[in-house]
């Protein structure tokens, strides 16, 4: 089927107002359109922001999404975490879920953002969201927070209500993953815990289902304290981590899951005169590494590039091609995904240059074997 598109207009020159969007495809390319569905905060002052992070599929074909939407501040711009859950035919849970969270405790003099950044689900259907959450007006730091729900949504707050509090320091959880063992993985960033001085790292923390820490280790894909995380992975005995060391330098490492250590044969990276970042990444049932990386050389828009490794970490040579979708445009990758029948979905936004500061949604499916 062809690559679908849609195209948000550009906001006016006043006011921006942003609202989260879900489509459903089927297998053939066609929309469900009873999956459609927006969500938009309430606001405060009138930057009206609201924007979607993460999907996680859950039990009898619902759907768990989260972000942030506009808080309640009247004098600036808020941000407080959005949970919701979607059951067929895309509409939300009428109870125990739609959860505004605002860490300031509903202020409206008080204006903290909180994000959240990551949802996943474990076998048994319960749901982890972690992102960050800012109540220090002074320093306005980011602090490390995970909560778990059961399938009802009621919170377990036995064991979990994660916070992890620096003072004057940025600490977020920007991705999650959920083992087979029910063992979860929160990867994000901190600062300063490589050494005294490495400034931003990656952060690696383990728990079981009882919250319970079992596992943290902090690593850098390079030492100029510029690591950021998009994407991780399970797959047997590692877990991947993917984004870049620097604005121009993508990277890819993973870590033994049972003791969080580096496995030094799994450390990738290219740099590129503009822009390197990793901004998706997936694993098929063969072990076989697939990346998007966000590409740009001087003179030349940002293109995805493709990648791709076998279970051994040998690169395969076939996989090192260019998209470029719209001459010009800037191309940022957002999410892949396999599917067991070799299908291989991949989609993100382009750069409109007319009007200014339009994107636009893109939307493919290819095949794994089929560069």
């Amino acid at each position: 089927p062809p690559p679908r598109h849609y195209t948000e207009p550009a906001p006016g020159a006043y006011l921006v107002h942003s609202t989260w969007e879900m489509k459903k495809y089927r297998a053939d390319g066609s929309e469900d359109t009873a999956w459609r569905h927006t969500i938009s905060g309430p606001g405060g002052d009138g930057a009206n922001s609201n924007a979607a992070r993460a999907l996680a599929l859950g039990e009898n074909g619902s759907v768990y999404l989260v972000g942030y939407v506009s808080g309640p501040c009247n004098i600036a711009a808020e941000e407080n975490w959005y949970v919701t859950k979607l059951t067929s035919p895309g509409t939300e849970a009428a109870s125990g879920w739609r959860k505004q969270l605002d860490f300031d405790g509903n202020s409206t003099s008080v204006c903290l953002s909180d994000r959240a950044n990551a949802v996943a689900v474990d076998s048994t259907g319960n749901v982890y969201v972690a992102g960050y959450a800012t109540t220090n007006q002074t320093h306005r730091d980011k602090d490390w927070t995970i909560k778990k729900y059961l399938p009802d949504g009621t919170e377990v707050t036995t064991g979990w209500n994660k916070r992890e509090v620096a003072a004057a320091t940025d600490e977020e959880v920007l991705a999650l993953a959920v083992d087979g063992n029910g063992t979860i993985y929160a990867v994000g960033y901190v600062e300063d815990q490589v050494a005294a001085a490495s400034g931003r790292d990656i952060q690696i923390v383990a728990y079981n289902a009882s919250g319970t820490e079992v596992g943290r280790t902090a690593l850098e894909f390079d030492a100029n304290g510029q690591d950021r995380v998009s994407a991780i992975a399970i797959h047997g005995t590692r877990l991947f981590v993917a984004g870049s060391a620097s604005a121009t330098k993508w990277a890819l490492k993973a870590v033994v899951r049972s003791t969080l250590a580096e496995d030094a044969a799994w450390y990738k990276s290219g740099t590129f005169q503009q822009r390197g970042h990793v901004g998706a990444m997936s694993i098929d049932a063969g072990g076989r590494v697939v990346l998007v990386i966000d590409s740009q050389q001087t003179g030349y828009a940002q293109r995805w590039l493709f990648k791709r490794y076998d279970a051994a970490g040998a690169e395969d040579a076939d996989w090192n091609f260019y998209v470029s979708v719209l001459s010009q445009s800037n191309h940022f990758a957002r999410a892949l995904a396999l599917h067991p029948d070799g299908s291989l979905y991949f989609g993100g936004d382009l750069e409109l240059s007319n009007p200014l500061f339009s994107y636009e949604w893109y939307v493919q499916k290819t095949y794994i074997d089929q560069p």
